[in-house]
């Protein structure tokens, strides 16, 4: 057998790789969602529901969903021409209202860490405001434009709409029980391992 000491550990890295990486300390279900352009029209949307993949479009993944306190990255593999975002959405609070507020996001400890080829190139704490939805920063090319801002969204699916973009046809499930989860696994992308903690 391979001893676990001397067992040669591969890095995996794309060409384009950028890493958005959301942690947060408070029991709560966060969810990171990453949308961005299609070629040849539309948008995509990786989230619990569809976590993508890393070596077709969307070339961009989440790795895992994580229904407490933790992280949650989202790795863009490869970027076309045009804008992405990248929000947060407090699923454990989904149904709170401006009438009916919630102020666990703005309280939850939630930091956004962003790097490419594993440099540190952006970094955002949530707003200690009332809301369910935080929209952290747009990404075109190399610019990353921080949003920052907190709303109300009870259903993500409705929220980060790129201007100009396509909706696709498919329904969208509102709740995590109701949705098909399509896992990307590690290995199937590379037999190694990564450089996550």
């Amino acid at each position: 057998g391979v001893r676990a000491d001397t067992a040669l550990v591969t890095i995996t890295r794309w060409p384009e790789e950028l890493r958005i990486l959301l942690s947060w300390t408070a029991a709560l279900d966060l969810d990171a969602h990453e949308r961005g352009p299609v070629q040849g029209g539309g948008q995509f949307h990786v989230f619990w529901g569809d976590k993508g993949s890393p070596n077709a479009a969307p070339y961009a993944f989440l790795d895992g969903d994580i229904e407490t306190r933790g992280t949650e990255t989202i790795t863009l593999t490869r970027q076309i021409a045009g804008t992405y975002r990248f929000t947060v959405h407090n699923y454990t609070d989904r149904r709170a209202t401006p009438s009916s507020p919630s102020s666990r996001l703005g309280a939850s400890g939630a930091v956004v860490e962003v790097s490419r080829r594993g440099v540190p190139v952006a970094r955002y704490t949530v707003p200690n405001q009332a809301g369910t939805h935080w929209t952290v920063f747009d990404l075109s090319g190399t610019t990353i434009t921080p949003v920052n801002t907190v709303t109300y969204e009870t259903n993500p699916f409705n929220a980060s709409v790129l201007p100009g973009a396509l909706r696709g046809a498919a329904p969208v499930p509102q709740e995590k029980s109701a949705a098909p989860k399509r896992n990307v696994s590690r290995q199937a992308v590379d037999s190694t391992e990564d450089d996550r903690p």
